[in-house]
């Protein structure tokens, strides 16, 4: 059997978990933290409805780390949303932050947005402030930390479906960006040798993560 159908166990209790009361150990601390994130959880599915009338034309906001993350996210619901979306930088706090503000022009659940949000690898800082533009405060709810499996917030099947191809088309840019970077890298880096009459320096591009 091919391992792409393969079920694998490990996802299945994790969807199961997600879908069960917080658990209690008589540890303070741990039992505190359970319930904590739990709390934030339903926070999060109160603002975020999992119907997808009426989304049209809503304005979200939202920080992240830096703007590699944006893209990540945006380009996912790239679909979804008008373009330009809005970027500015906020450095207030201390901390180089991206702040970004979108329009939704198709329907989708607010709940799917917090997925595609909890997708993104270290993509806390826009899970844990994601907002309605009129809601938006830009504080960071620390306790907010989705389970990937969180059948709450699951996307339907369409949305699911529109979001990876949105996603994989984005990454394959990428991978051309970077093939003529390399290309345009070693170009320069001949061009160098031949003024110079030196050995061509060692030259390496790649994606940096912020």
């Amino acid at each position: 059997m091919n391992s792409k159908y393969v079920l694998n166990i490990d996802d299945v209790e994790d969807v199961i978990a997600a879908t069960r009361e917080p658990m209690y150990s008589g540890d303070a601390t741990v039992d505190r933290y359970t319930s904590d994130e739990a709390a934030a959880l339903q926070r999060a599915l109160t603002r975020f409805s999992a119907f997808a009338d009426g989304t049209v034309g809503s304005e979200y906001r939202f920080r992240a780390e830096c703007q590699q993350d944006v893209d990540l996210f945006m380009h996912a619901i790239s679909a979804y949303v008008e373009r330009p979306w809005t970027i500015t930088r906020d450095e207030s706090g201390g901390f180089p932050d991206v702040e970004v503000q979108f329009c939704l022009t198709k329907a989708i659940r607010p709940r799917s947005l917090l997925w595609a949000a909890n997708t993104v690898v270290d993509g806390h800082v826009i899970v844990q402030t994601l907002a309605l533009a009129e809601d938006y405060t830009g504080e960071r709810d620390m306790d907010l930390n989705p389970n990937i499996h969180c059948v709450e917030l699951s996307p339907i099947e369409q949305e699911t479906i529109q979001m990876f191809l949105s996603s994989s088309e984005y990454s394959q840019r990428m991978r051309r960006l970077v093939e003529h970077a390399e290309e345009q890298a070693a170009s320069m880096a001949l061009a160098i040798a031949y003024v110079t009459s030196a050995p061509p320096p060692m030259i390496q591009v790649g994606l940096l993560r912020c």
